[in-house]
């Protein structure tokens, strides 16, 4: 049984979560264009899976066995996946607090 490719949440095992184009398979997953997330002070945040790989240019398998669930992520985050992956620029405005001691 297969699914067309849709841009979901993955929660491996290990507790890391994938976000990808993710295409669902009988035993097994294919994701394409991984970005893992991360915890900011802000809330959550996107990193480039295993940068030192070309798992971002190429498709990847899981084995179902690894993975705890599989889920659709809220609109917010798919268009700042989406940003991310096309590389559209964002524009990242610090606050203007001034630390002192």
């Amino acid at each position: 049984m297969e699914n067309s490719e849709e841009i979901k949440l993955i929660r491996l095992v290990s507790n890391e979560e994938i976000m990808s184009y993710t295409t669902v398979y009988e035993d097994t997953v294919v994701i394409n264009k991984p970005m893992v997330l991360v915890p900011t002070e802000t809330g959550v945040g996107l990193m480039q899976m295993m940068p030192y790989t070309n798992i971002g240019e190429v498709a990847t398998t899981i084995k179902k066995d690894k993975i705890v669930f599989i889920t659709t992520p809220v609109d917010t985050l798919i268009k700042k996946y989406e940003s991310v992956v096309n590389k559209t620029p964002e524009i990242i405005v610090p606050d203007s607090k001034i630390v002192m001691n």
